[in-house]
């Protein structure tokens, strides 16, 4: 038997249906509450999820341009070293470079996702708090 707040019908023993305790205003007002709730919760995720990934596509960009600094610095040294050994002091020096950057970018990517996850679990507490608030059946459950 659903049993609501704003919704109380009977039909009684000789089949006639009583509508006197329904609220159309009071239901009006509750399913558009839901409905600007919906649409609000919506458009967080989506403002949400569009930052995560404006941020997750700048880290993709700085590692794409982090190996083309890498092929330009290689390339320059087998360009101008003298000898065997000044081939290999270089390329040394280009990967712990490579590697200090490429954990930086790490490091931003993981504080990324890690935000989003926050900012993920913050709205599913919010969105649903705010629909327990804001349906009549939920708090008459």
């Amino acid at each position: 038997m659903l049993h609501s707040n704003i919704l109380r019908c009977t039909i009684n023993l000789f089949g006639e249906f009583d509508m006197t305790n329904i609220n159309i205003e009071e239901m009006n007002e509750n399913m558009n509450k839901i409905g600007q709730s919906a649409y609000s919760a919506a458009k967080a995720l989506y403002t949400m999820n569009t930052n995560a990934v404006e941020q997750l596509f700048d880290q993709q960009i700085a590692m794409a341009t982090l190996g083309m600094e890498t092929m330009t610095s290689q390339i320059q040294l087998l360009s101008s070293a003298k000898g065997y050994q000044a081939i290999v002091d270089g390329q040394a020096d280009i990967v712990s470079d490579l590697s200090s950057k490429t954990q930086g970018i790490a490091r931003n990517t993981f504080d990324i996702l890690n935000e989003t996850k926050e900012d993920a679990t913050a709205w599913a507490e919010d969105v649903a708090k705010e629909a327990a608030d804001n349906n009549p059946m939920v708090k008459a459950a």
